[in-house]
């Protein structure tokens, strides 16, 4: 049942980034504007998830990374931590590649110079 529970989390939070990435509105965005667009919904999926399977959420990471074989691709890579109900921690993993394209072109130096790493707090 957790495989389940996870796989359907990471197939949301893909979703999501398709959404932010399929807006009309194609222009490049920053960094913080990638992160303040998808947040919200992350969170509110992880305090679903939790509430609904009685997980607890404990945070996660997203990590922003040049694509090892392809220069063009930005890889978005998330860790989301849960403790169950035996306190055992669940991790979840998943990663989406974007064109970079999608960022601006500060923001794509900035990852190709240190792959930034981004702290996701437990929801409140």
């Amino acid at each position: 049942m957790i495989c389940n529970i996870m796989q359907t989390i990471k197939d949301k939070i893909k979703e999501i980034l398709e959404q932010v990435f399929n807006k009309e509105n194609g222009s490049p965005k920053t960094i913080e504007q990638l992160l303040n667009e998808i947040s919200p919904s992350i969170d509110n999926i992880i305090l679903d998830y939790s509430k609904n399977r009685k997980l607890k959420p404990f945070g996660g990471e997203i990590k922003l990374s040049v694509h090892e074989r392809n220069s063009n691709k930005i890889v978005i890579h998330w860790d989301l931590y849960f403790l169950d109900e035996n306190q055992k921690y669940q991790k979840v993993s998943s990663e989406k590649t974007i064109s970079k394209s999608m960022l601006d072109d500060q923001s794509y130096q900035k990852i190709k110079k240190n792959s930034p790493v981004f702290v996701i707090d437990p929801p409140k």
